[in-house]
């Protein structure tokens, strides 16, 4: 049986690159509602790190992380992406 987390115990939960760089912290979680399946984790890149990576606004920018980028889910979670990956993946606040 695979493992269980409720949206709450993941809101809020730090984010890391490959490279164990923290990025951001998860602030919400898209759910289709068709399937009741995770369909991307919104991760919110605060402004100095949006701005080093080149994207983002004044107040930073939220990537939209797909579940199959998720590496492990611990204390924190820790993507398969590395910083550019996830910065593709950006959309402005």
């Amino acid at each position: 049986m695979s493992e269980r987390y409720e949206s709450k115990s993941i809101v809020g939960k730090d984010v890391m690159d490959n490279g164990a760089r923290t990025i951001g912290k998860v602030k919400d979680i898209e759910i289709n509602i068709e399937t009741w399946a995770v369909e991307v984790f919104l991760v919110k890149i605060p402004r100095a790190i949006s701005k080093e990576l080149g994207v983002g606004g004044f107040t930073g920018a939220t990537a939209r992380i797909p579940p199959d980028s998720i590496e492990q889910i611990g204390d924190i979670i820790r993507l398969k992406l590395s910083a550019q990956e996830i910065a593709e993946k950006v959309e402005m606040d």
